[in-house]
């Protein structure tokens, strides 16, 4: 025999190039679908976490805006509840000291309830809304008297909205 040829069991052992090529064309792709599938499943729960809103810090949360104009048929009716329900302090804290000299608060202890209703814009101008409403007084032995009034309100007053000036327009329905 010479020494340059071999024989089946001269060939040493493993896989020949071919053989690793085809396995590394089979796993290969294979490994990538599973890495793939595999990150998918892990990311999920991320994802889900992701999607579900965070509550917000006090310094990112927003104060709503206030439409004005709610905002002054707010404040005439508070002034008028606190007015009705003798509440001096509460009814000077939503008008300004000029409006103030417009009203007696002794005045309302001779009825049983005031109420204001069917407030309606007529005018603004800058931070004043001009209101048109119906003043109902009622008296401790049930008669009422109605009357319509304007009221003027300084929304952007410096710490709360504030009637500013309210008048007398007519009478609607008299007490008899």
């Amino acid at each position: 025999m010479s020494c340059l040829s071999r024989t089946a069991s001269d060939q040493p052992s493993g896989f020949s190039n071919q053989q690793a090529l085809l396995v590394l064309l089979l796993v290969f792709p294979a490994g990538l679908v599973l890495l793939g599938v595999g990150f998918t499943v892990l990311m999920r729960p991320q994802a889900q976490q992701a999607e579900q809103p965070k509550p917000l810090t006090t310094a990112e949360r927003i104060e709503p805006r206030v439409n004005p104009v709610d905002l002054a048929i707010s404040t005439v009716n508070q002034w008028v509840q606190a007015l009705s329900d003798g509440n001096t302090t509460k009814a000077h804290s939503l008008m300004t000291d000029g409006a103030a000299t417009l009203y007696d608060p002794d005045f309302f202890t001779q009825f049983e309830r005031v109420t204001v209703s069917d407030l309606q814009v007529s005018s603004v101008s800058g931070s004043y809304i001009n209101l048109n409403g119906v003043m109902t007084f009622i008296y401790p032995d049930g008669s009422t008297q109605r009357e319509t009034r304007t009221f003027t309100v300084n929304v952007l007053s410096q710490s709360q909205p504030v009637v500013t000036a309210t008048e007398f327009v007519s009478v609607i329905k008299p007490r008899y």
